[in-house]
């Protein structure tokens, strides 16, 4: 009785273990074919010199860690002949031109904070020039959802302040 037993456990076994390696070997074999040919197409692509899809434009917008966009240096001041836009110390003729449009005319701020928000209308950023060589002050411009609303001269003295201002962060 117990060869019997035991011949069956063998059998059942085998079998058992022999369906799932066929079944396991299909699987296998489907997905290696599929990615065959996938590289098929990639490389009569990339002969052809069509890439499958168009690459996407991020906006105006660089991806956050990423360097800025070509051709744009990032400097401590703003570009030449800021001071036009500017004519007072708390107000600019910059005030409702986006994101976009006051980085062609002042260049790449060196300080930008970020706040990214799912809807793009409470996103917020302040960036921070540091316009003259011997002289604490500081250019801040302050977007809300991607247009300037708001900047000031005034002396730059840390960077808590800016975090810390929450009228402008939370409304």
């Amino acid at each position: 009785m117990n060869k019997t037993i035991l011949a069956s456990i063998v059998i059942t076994a085998l079998v058992v273990g022999g369906i799932v390696f066929w079944w396991q070997n299909a699987a296998w074999s489907k997905e290696v074919n599929r990615l065959n040919n996938e590289i098929v197409d990639l490389r009569q692509q990339i002969a052809e010199g069509q890439p499958e899809e168009p690459q996407e434009e991020n906006g105006d917008e660089p991806d956050p860690g990423t360097e800025p966009p070509d051709g744009t240096e990032v400097s401590q001041k703003p570009k030449a002949g800021w001071e036009q836009y500017f004519p007072n110390y708390d107000a600019t003729t910059l005030e409702g031109k986006s994101v976009k449009e006051v980085r062609m005319l002042l260049g790449e701020s060196p300080v930008l904070f970020k706040n990214i928000a799912v809807n793009p209308e409470f996103s917020r950023e302040i960036w921070v020039y540091r316009p003259y060589d011997e002289d604490p002050t500081g250019l801040y411009l302050y977007f809300k959802g991607g247009s300037l609303v708001n900047s000031r001269l005034d002396e730059f003295n840390s960077l808590d302040s800016l975090l810390g201002d929450t009228d402008f962060w939370y409304n």
